[in-house]
């Protein structure tokens, strides 16, 4: 069994898989997200996206697209973020939530609720009497497809790596990532958009990254299948080269050097005068671990990509 074959079959069995079970997010789960640790993540990539929707000319027929939504929380703060720039929400046609997990669907259902589109109590009109519209359509899909990774893209790979290494090393590729990323690449080419990719990792192929994760440790890879996480650090570098001839790409950048572009500590500034002193320390202890040059603010890495020749989007790529 390859790696690729024991990860899938360990996190998405639809018996005895991790996401399949249990609520994996937070204090109380194996690990924690940015979205997770403050408001200001998600709020600031709605912020994000509005800029983009300029940069594009403001379509008026778009679609939001979260790859793995965890709890919710990330579309909950952006949403709410986006309902203050009502011509850019009123064009959202619907947001798609790719989510092979039932039991967090149910959690994303119950957490966007107030936002639905057969939910009056998000009706809001602001002081020129400008209504946004009642609700948003949500849509739900499957991540994982049943399929195995092909020998073209296993042959792409190998190519990328061609010349930078030698006999005897050993690497991490992740054929459904390219598969994914340039799948993506395409849409944007053919349809429009933008894409911006968070997570852990370098941009470089990395020998040994797989770990598991239980009760925010690091456990034993083999000791309990389903009851921890698998994760291994992303190839920003594998993700550049699945996109670069469909589209433009920009990044990676660190997610410190993002959320201060896009003005977290100005957003921290509003949120410290318009709260009780009550919650200026979690406000701070939140922000700094977000952005810390030693933690978060440096593991995590930013990667977007646009159409060819397009306006370079916001974040300080």
């Amino acid at each position: 069994m390859s790696i690729y074959q024991y990860m899938k079959e360990v996190l998405m069995n639809p018996i005895g898989g991790y996401y399949m079970k249990r609520e994996a997010f937070g204090v109380k789960g194996d690990f924690i997200t940015s979205p997770e640790i403050s408001q200001m993540f998600g709020e600031l990539i709605g912020v994000w996206f509005v800029n983009q929707w300029i940069n594009l000319g403001k379509p008026k027929n778009v679609r939001i697209v979260e790859f793995g939504p965890g709890r919710g929380t990330l579309l909950d703060d952006m949403i709410r973020a986006l309902q203050n720039f009502h011509e850019c929400y009123n064009s959202i046609s619907g947001v798609h939530l790719i989510e092979a997990s039932p039991r967090l669907r149910e959690i994303q259902r119950e957490k966007l609720k107030p936002y639905m589109i057969n939910n009056t109590t998000t009706d809001t009109v602001n002081a020129k009497k400008q209504v946004i519209r009642p609700g948003l359509n949500f849509y739900w899909h499957d991540a994982f497809e049943d399929r195995k990774p092909s020998l073209f893209i296993l042959e792409t790979l190998l190519k990328d790596y061609g010349g930078l290494y030698i006999p005897g090393d050993r690497i991490e590729i992740a054929p459904d990532a390219w598969r994914i990323a340039n799948q993506i690449a395409k849409s944007v080419n053919l349809n429009g958009g933008s894409c911006l990719i968070i997570d852990y990792g370098k941009n470089f192929a990395q020998g040994n990254t797989l770990r598991a994760i239980k009760q925010h440790r690091f456990v034993d890879l083999m000791s309990s299948p389903g009851e921890a996480d698998l994760s291994a650090d992303v190839n920003f570098k594998l993700l550049h080269n699945a996109c670069k001839d469909l589209v433009d790409v920009f990044g990676p950048i660190t997610q410190a050097h993002f959320l201060h572009s896009m003005g977290i500590s100005l957003r921290l500034k509003m949120l410290l005068e318009q709260t009780p002193p009550s919650r200026h320390q979690d406000l701070i202890l939140s922000y700094k671990r977000l952005t810390d040059s030693i933690g978060m603010g440096n593991v995590y890495q930013v990667l977007s990509i646009t159409p060819k020749s397009t306006t370079p989007p916001a974040g300080g790529f």
